[in-house]
């Protein structure tokens, strides 16, 4: 019989809260078919009428499983969005891209991959479903903003650093705020005018010429002289 009941109360209250800290575990696959019912449900019916009963009837889950690893819709739908940008990101990767490869095909590659992320109707769903619910929970609109645009601004700007040390592109400004400024003129006016709803049909014509337009105005002020010829004997 232990003779302190005090260490044994503080043995007890200190097993029940690793207990409660501990997330049920859920094979990748599973939670990847989690993540896209999830995903449909604050799509279908928004963040406030979702419910997670629902979300775990779709994705075939015990509520025990589900409430366990997410007490609430704000740190589901947190996971929602984590798993989704993570996703885009993987695709927007600058890391295998060849150095000798011409500047304007580089960012024309990026651009165009950029803008079809963007430009999804899931993913202007996700955006409408944060805009309506950022002023209660300012964390959501934080967290996309750092793993979207902020993902994309470090990766491009560390390929345009490395394109400044290589004499390629002229300047003095932060390779950070280039790429900014990259970014802005490859998606800014189609997104803008889908997020309000009045884009219409934009076809793959239009969002071509719309980041071949960004690559064009980007390079007229930032590309050296050598890198304007590369470009045009690349275009031959």
């Amino acid at each position: 019989m232990d003779k302190n009941p005090k260490k044994t109360t503080r043995s007890t209250a200190t097993t029940a809260t690793k207990a409660s800290t501990k997330r049920p575990r859920i094979a990748d696959a599973r939670l990847s078919d989690l993540m896209a019912a999830a995903a449909d449900v604050f799509i279908e019916q928004g963040f406030d009428n979702a419910s997670l009963k629902e979300i775990s009837k779709r994705a075939g889950a015990s509520k025990a499983t589900l409430y366990g690893r997410y007490p609430n819709k704000e740190a589901l739908f947190t996971a929602v969005l984590q798993h989704r940008m993570e996703g885009i990101a993987q695709t927007m990767t600058m890391d295998n891209i060849d150095p000798t490869e011409p500047l304007e095909v580089s960012l024309t590659r990026f651009g165009t991959g950029l803008l079809e992320n963007a430009l999804t109707d899931p993913q202007i769903a996700i955006v409408r479903t944060i805009s309506t619910v950022s002023s209660r929970f300012p964390q959501l609109g934080e967290q996309y903003y750092r793993l979207g645009t902020l993902f994309g601004i470090r990766t491009l700007s560390g390929y345009l650093r490395a394109k400044q040390e290589r004499g390629e592109l002229v300047g003095d400004e932060p390779p950070e705020l280039m790429a900014q400024q990259f970014i802005t003129l490859s998606i800014d006016s189609l997104l803008y005018r889908k997020l309000l709803g009045i884009a219409g049909r934009q076809s793959q014509r239009d969002r071509t010429a719309q980041v071949a337009r960004a690559v064009k105005m980007f390079l007229r002020c930032y590309a050296s002289k050598t890198t304007v010829k590369t470009n045009v004997q690349s275009r031959r």
